[in-house]
């Protein structure tokens, strides 16, 4: 089963109503999946998205409407699409987040770095955020940098992070390392190793995708 389809209602404002509703359809989702027997994945395309300034509106999508992601049900993409692949060198990058703190592989070193590529638009990725933020806590007092490299702008990140707070280091105009690390189904997480290798990959959103993250942080952290 492969299509295009709206998820929510435009008048449909609050994160947590699309939350609740995107459980819902979530769960008819895998509900028909198992009975198809085939591993699929609820995802958001990046593909052909014109990352464009919205000159004096924030609200709206940074790239035009004709272009914005669909949510497809695809057979599972999770790690055979990306370019950097498990065991490889992770793609060294620096970058600023949103509040000016300086972000460079080569000073993380020695830490896990988990990054989540993400972009406003994408409701998968809205949905996991608070899933993601108990990650954060989890991890509160370990050695773990995590990282959101979202696609759209410093202005628009900060309008939609009023509301609905990450607590992931949140990176705006991401598309060159998006680009450089092959991610091409949003939401993506990669974690690093303190050995700035990469140790686990994944795109797209499904049951498993949060206890997974957890089990290959945990996994890098209990590595010599």
């Amino acid at each position: 089963m492969s299509g295009s389809f709206t998820l929510f209602p435009e008048n449909i404002e609050s994160v947590n109503q699309k939350n609740i509703m995107m459980k819902e359809v979530l769960a008819l989702a895998f509900l028909m999946i198992s009975i198809s027997a085939n591993s699929q994945t609820i995802n958001c395309e990046f593909t052909n998205l014109q990352f464009e300034s919205a000159p004096g509106d924030h609200r709206s999508s940074s790239y035009s409407s004709e272009d914005r992601e669909s949510c497809d049900f695809n057979e599972d993409n999770s790690e055979n699409d990306f370019l950097v692949k498990v065991g490889s060198q992770a793609i060294p990058f620096s970058v600023k987040d949103i509040k000016g703190n300086e972000l460079s592989l080569s000073d993380l070193k020695g830490k896990v770095v988990a990054i989540n590529f993400w972009f406003v638009d994408c409701q998968p990725c809205q949905l996991e955020i608070p899933d993601l933020n108990d990650v954060v806590a989890d991890f509160e007092n370990e050695d773990v940098v995590f990282i959101g490299m979202a696609l759209d702008s410093k202005a628009r990140l900060k309008s939609f992070l009023n509301n609905n707070p990450f607590l992931y280091q949140v990176v705006p105009n991401c598309k060159d390392i998006v680009t450089a690390y092959g991610i091409s189904i949003s939401p993506g997480h990669v974690v690093i190793g303190k050995d700035s290798k990469v140790k686990y990959t994944s795109q797209g959103l499904t049951p498993e995708t949060v206890s997974n993250l957890k089990k290959a942080i945990k996994s890098e952290l209990s590595a010599n």
